[in-house]
């Protein structure tokens, strides 16, 4: 069954319908955080599985490049390459800022 909009709003009033559209900032806040987890774990399938764990060592267990090639037993500069290839992934995903 479809409803005119005109007949949702008969009797609505401006300012009583804009106060029931507006979402409060932390509404919103939820919301947008909420795209953005969808937009990154898109991301994340991207990448590869040395990719994924570099981005889980550094994200939740807070290791730096230095600590994640000793634990991994990977050069630096080997890691950084990746860290490269992230990037360009998130980049291309709309994540930039999010870096």
């Amino acid at each position: 069954k479809s409803v005119s909009i005109d007949d949702l709003l008969n009797g609505i009033d401006d300012d009583s319908y804009c106060e029931q559209l507006a979402i409060d900032d932390e509404s919103f806040e939820s919301i947008h955080k909420s795209d953005i987890n969808l937009i990154l774990l898109n991301a994340l399938e991207k990448l590869s599985g040395r990719q994924q764990e570099l981005c889980r060592l550094i994200r939740e267990e807070g290791l730096n490049l230095n600590q994640v090639s000793k634990k991994l037993n990977i050069p630096r500069a080997t890691l950084y390459d990746e860290v490269l290839r992230i990037r360009e992934v998130f980049r291309k995903e709309g994540l930039k800022d999010y870096l």
